[in-house]
């Protein structure tokens, strides 16, 4: 790959960032190992790893979906990475392994819910 900009010179401008995580039964939270993960222990490590990113000028917040819609983290600084990560920890971008499995379990419903949320 090639590119004009000089990553000595480049600056990341401010972000913001919704972490939308899927913490349905199927993405299989608590299980899994290191060698064999489930979709939410990757979710798990995938977020931590973004978290340890964040600069003081970016946001971060974190919304979780199954049969309810919870926000366990909301928006804040950069700079509080260990409330993200204490978050992270407790159960929690979209994360899915995009089998619903509550609710509107049909495909086009689950398609049409994301499309609605989004907006």
């Amino acid at each position: 790959m090639s590119s004009t900009i000089d990553p000595a010179t480049w600056t990341r401008p401010p972000t913001t960032f919704i972490f939308t995580v899927d913490i349905s039964g199927s993405m299989g939270w608590g299980r899994g190992t290191e060698e064999v993960p489930t979709p939410g222990r990757l979710s798990r490590s995938l977020m931590h790893a973004l978290a340890d990113e964040l600069e003081p000028h970016d946001q971060v917040a974190i919304v979780t979906y199954g049969s309810d819609v919870s926000t366990p983290l909301t928006l804040r600084s950069g700079s509080e990475r260990s409330a993200v990560h204490d978050v992270i920890d407790v159960r929690v971008i979209v994360f899915t392994d995009v089998q619903p499995n509550v609710g509107a379990t049909e495909p086009s419903e689950f398609e049409q819910m994301v499309r609605d949320a989004s907006k």
